[in-house]
């Protein structure tokens, strides 16, 4: 691999950046359910088109938010503590929106060892671009209106059930252990599906208590919607159109971002992920610091994959 950190980087450096802080991942899941929580208040207290619509917008961010959350407990970032890091990467990231931390770990793994080769399991979330301006609307047009999230939810719940094994690439995976019995794939089911179900169940119960349940509406909504497309986003401008993937300033991309491009598409600064890449046991909370280290070393001085706006990595993937 070329340009690796060691490249530009002391040992002390990278020391301090890898340090993990329990109060950091703490306050990170805590502040994320506080926005979730505010935007259910919002439309509680007045009810509109325009809270409904400004609702669903921080609704899918925060879903994006927790699918970080997830990412962080897989790479073991969130707290000090591997129990601790495991319980709220899985019961404050993955289980609000359908997915299962321990079988998304093992996955994106694999994606960090192979990032951007034919084996890379997430290669085609950003393979094939750029595309037609036309492609890309009936891209966004299908999350919008909700049939990427559809399919979707029903990949989640057929992966977190033990029936298909995890991929998050899109593509219709293998069946997981078909020769299982009737009572162990029930079993698997349960089990896989258990997070989900309670962390749901007792969000619905939160707003029926406080306010209405109807108000949970506005989450699977979002889920459908929102989130599918600030999903798609953050995956173009991670991967799409990348040159070398066995170099390490071009196999992944950072991207500033104006302010409103970040809160949509990049929460808790998953938009400089050419850092992460470089050194994936570094938390979210350090990256921009890492970010200026390089910078200040000449890192990107002879190139790298740097962009300013999300608008700008989505016209040149729009762009054929």
């Amino acid at each position: 691999m070329k340009n690796k950190a060691v490249n530009f980087l002391s040992k002390e450096q990278i020391r301090e950046f890898t340090q993990t802080s329990t109060s950091q991942g703490l306050w990170v899941v805590l502040k994320t359910w506080l926005v979730i929580a505010a935007a259910f208040a919002l439309v509680a207290w007045q009810p509109n088109i325009i809270t409904v619509l400004l609702a669903l917008f921080m609704l899918g961010s925060r879903q994006l938010s927790l699918a970080i959350i997830m990412h962080e407990g897989a790479h073991k970032t969130l707290a000090s503590s591997l129990w601790l890091n495991d319980f709220l990467g899985q019961w404050f990231g993955a289980a609000g929106i359908g997915q299962d931390m321990y079988l998304y770990r093992v996955h994106h793994m694999k994606h960090h060892g192979r990032t951007g080769h034919p084996d890379d399991p997430d290669l085609r979330l950003a393979d094939g671009f750029p595309v037609s301006k036309a492609s890309m609307r009936r891209k966004l047009t299908r999350d919008v209106i909700g049939s990427t999230g559809i399919k979707n939810l029903i990949g989640s719940v057929l992966m977190a059930s033990r029936y298909w094994v995890y991929n998050v690439s899109g593509e219709r995976p293998p069946v997981y252990a078909p020769e299982r019995t009737a009572t162990q794939k029930l079993a698997d089911a349960i089990k896989g599906l258990a997070p989900t179900v309670i962390v749901n169940v007792l969000l619905f119960a939160a707003l029926a208590i406080a306010a209405s349940g109807w108000l949970y509406l506005l989450w699977l909504t979002a889920y459908l919607t929102i989130y599918p497309l600030v999903l798609r986003v953050r995956s173009i401008a991670e991967h799409a159109m990348t040159t070398d993937p066995d170099d390490a300033l071009n196999n992944s991309r950072t991207t500033y971002g104006r302010w409103w491009e970040r809160q949509l598409f990049a929460p808790l600064n998953v938009n400089y992920h050419l850092e992460h890449h470089m050194l994936p046991t570094v938390p979210f909370y350090q990256l921009p610091k890492m970010h200026a280290a390089l910078k200040a070393a000449g890192a990107f001085n002879n190139g790298g994959e740097v962009v300013n706006t999300y608008t700008e990595v989505m016209r040149r993937a729009a762009s054929v």
